[in-house]
């Protein structure tokens, strides 16, 4: 939520006002995460308080409550066995624990911030996780650098790994144009995200998703359909807005956490990234 100083998560009015007006500034945005949201609210929240001057650093984690909520309804949520305060549960502690410390390496190494994991649409149990190895190879993002350790380890014979349908797919990043692809080639159902492709670019200086967004395909950020007939996604975001409410302060709390991380990660790969061999770094 938009916080001011003194004030509790969701109880000012003026601060709900300015919030919907982004939400209508967006209607076709179906995916509106936290760093663009908590800059667009900076900006709204300074105009509504008519002079009342909102400090903009305790301005934090933003969610639309509304954009993705018919996703709730949709069949691949419904075959989610686990409902969305669990769910939040489980997409935070899957990049805190398995995510981040993986790509904490993989930054060391010369490799970017991106990384992904699947988990079991049963109980949100990690069963994977990996993160961009762009050093290795340019192709593997984080996604499709564990799509490739699943395949991996299917094709050697792990019992362990539940097929696609099973899995819920979880990126740190809303996916480029071809993990995008890869995600549906590989059959999964569904996709979370924790950043945006605005972020990627805005926050982490990587223009690249948008860029062959518009340059190849034409799209505008947010153009590709998020519900299709191959799979559906959700932002973190919109979970942890429908999480119970008693447990959202922690929730968002935890985000903010993460994000952070990935501000320190993201400053150290843009330091070292100069004399890297990545075509698009």
């Amino acid at each position: 939520m938009v916080e001011p100083p003194g004030t509790a998560p969701g109880s000012d009015p003026l601060i709900t006002s300015a919030f919907m007006s982004i939400v209508r500034a967006n209607p076709n945005r179906g995916n509106i995460g936290a760093g663009q949201l908590a800059r667009k609210g900076a900006q709204s929240i300074h105009s509504v308080h008519s002079g009342r001057r909102c400090d903009v650093q305790r301005v934090t984690f933003v969610y639309n409550p509304c954009h993705e909520s018919i996703a709730q309804e949709n069949d691949m949520t419904k075959r989610i066995g686990i409902d969305d305060t669990q769910l939040a549960e489980a997409l935070l502690s899957a990049i805190e624990d398995h995510i981040l410390p993986l790509t904490r390496k993989g930054v060391a190494a010369g490799n970017k911030i991106f990384g992904a994991a699947v988990l079991r649409k049963s109980d949100g149990s990690v069963v994977l996780a990996e993160t961009n190895n762009e050093t290795e190879n340019p192709i593997w993002h984080g996604e499709t650098h564990l799509i490739k350790r699943y395949h991996e380890k299917r094709a050697g014979g792990s019992d362990e790994l539940p097929p696609p349908g099973e899995l819920i797919f979880l990126t740190t990043h809303e996916p480029c144009t071809m993990c995008l692809s890869a995600i549906t080639w590989a059959g999964f159902d569904n996709f979370f995200d924790f950043f945006t492709h605005e972020d990627s670019r805005d926050s982490f200086a990587i223009p690249h998703d948008l860029k062959i967004l518009k340059e190849v395909f034409t799209l505008d950020p947010g153009g590709y359909q998020r519900r299709n007939d191959y799979w559906n996604a959700r932002s973190v975001a919109d979970v942890i807005s429908s999480a119970d409410e008693d447990r959202q302060a922690e929730l968002i709390a935890r985000a903010e956490a993460i994000r952070a991380e990935y501000d320190r990660l993201s400053a150290a790969y843009q330091d070292s990234k100069a004399g890297s061999s990545i075509p698009l770094r």
